[in-house]
This record gives structure tokens, sequence and C-alpha cells, in this order.
């Protein structure tokens, strides 16, 4: 395993308290550091936060990446990251990676706007997160992935870390039908999976993140009841997908 952290960092207000807490960090085994930022960001973390923050990671040898967050009409500027003169040559060389992903808000009540061209059910993405990037919380609980809506899904906590080990928190985990599924073929193809067995059910529209799409499957009480009235199915197909995709992760690995 590697690690890596995701923050907002409001802790680098300064070039010193940057370097300081990431040279803690490091010493204790952190590899990679992902900072988010953008038009609502920019509400709680003025972006100096963000260059001070990549400055410190760069000098501590950290994979450094920073995640823009994007929906239509925004109006942030990443210029003061990419121009800015002790970090426009780590963004030229590839050490700094700027990038623009859709962002959607804490509140499924609250959505932001995207165009329909992201829709899940156009991306049709699968998880690459799930059962693969465990994220440990600040009161220390593991989730199963480390996806934007994953605090609202309480089958994606798997245990508490305070008072046994990693391995022994993933060990108990087992093997479960949903994480499978999303990380071999995404929940928009498990919503499509309830439509061809109900065609009734209406697929909901406005989702453009695969961790929308996630929390819906997780909330939707009569998708879950479509799925356990073709178990059998739903199992086969999932047992087909692993075996794929394992045979294809092998392959990869040389």
């Amino acid at each position: 395993m590697t690690t890596r952290a995701v923050t907002n960092g409001y802790w680098a207000r300064t070039p010193a308290q940057a370097e300081a807490r990431l040279s803690r960090l490091s010493v204790r085994g952190l590899k990679e550091i992902n900072f988010s930022t953008g038009e609502l960001h920019q509400r709680a973390v003025p972006v100096q936060n963000i260059v001070n923050g990549c400055i410190a990671a760069l000098g501590q040898g950290l994979r450094t990446v920073v995640n823009i967050d994007g929906f239509s009409g925004t109006t942030f500027d990443p210029t003061p990251i990419t121009a800015h003169p002790h970090l426009a040559g780590a963004v030229a060389a590839g050490d700094l990676r700027v990038q623009t992903g859709l962002w959607v808000s804490a509140s499924a009540k609250t959505p932001l706007p995207h165009d329909p061209q992201y829709s899940v059910f156009k991306t049709r993405d699968r998880c690459d997160y799930c059962l693969a990037s465990p994220a440990v919380t600040p009161d220390q609980r593991l989730l199963a992935c480390c996806g934007l809506r994953v605090l609202a899904i309480p089958e994606l906590q798997v245990g508490s870390l305070r008072a046994a080990s990693l391995a022994e928190v993933l060990g108990r985990q087992g093997d479960d039908l949903f994480q499978l599924w999303i990380r071999c073929e995404g929940p928009a193809a498990i919503l499509e999976f309830v439509k061809e067995h109900d065609p009734d059910y209406v697929l909901p529209d406005g989702l453009v993140h695969i961790c929308q799409a996630c929390e819906h499957l997780y909330h939707d009480t009569h998708a879950q009841t479509v799925i356990r009235s073709h178990l059998a199915q739903a199992k086969e197909r999932v047992s087909l997908l692993v075996r794929a995709r394992r045979a294809f992760e092998a392959q990869q690995r040389g």
C-alpha cells in the first residue's frame, strides 16, 4: 500500500506552517498529498494556502496533486498556482498535477449545476477506489473508499482503528456484493440492472458524479429490493466481472 492525504490545506497558512506539517508526515510515511481547491473552497481557505502547501510538499518529495472543483459557471482562476514562480516549473515537468474534476456539494439537497453530457448514465464509470483506496477519518474510522459522499453511506464504514490494526479491520470485512459490483462495473450500471428487471423504475436524473450515483444506490430501497429479487442473476454477473477484473489486473502487473 501507499499513503495519500486529501486536504483543503487549511493548515498551510504560512510557508513555515506548511513545511512543519508536511515534514512530520513525510517522515511517518506519507507518499502523496492531494489539495482540494476552487471557487467553493475559497470561501474558507485562500489559494495562498494551496501554494504554500504545494511548495512544501514538493520540497519533501511528495507526489503532489491539486484538484479544482468544477461545475457550470465557476470563475475560479488556477493561474496563482500554475503560474507561480516556484510552481510553474513543477507543473511543466509533471511533478505537480493540477486538474479540474466534477464537484458535487456536500448535500444531495443542494446540487451544483453541471452539463448533462456528464450524466453517470453516459460515462458509466466503474469505481477504481472502492476496495482499493480505503480511507481513514480524523476519528480513526476506516472507510471502504475515499469517495466524496462516503460518510453518508453507513455500509461503507468498515470499522474503527482505535482498538484494532488496519489488517484486522480489513480482514473482518469479507466480500460485499455491492462493493465488488461497484468496483467492477460502477453504480450507474447497477441502477441500469434494476431498470432492466423493473421497466417502470425511473433512473435518477441529474447524477454527474460516480459518488452521487453510489450514494443514491445505497439509499434507494426500491432498487435494492429489485436486486434482492434477482439475487442469483446479480451474483452470477458480479462473479463473472470479478474474475475478468482480476485476470486483467494480473495481466497489467505482468
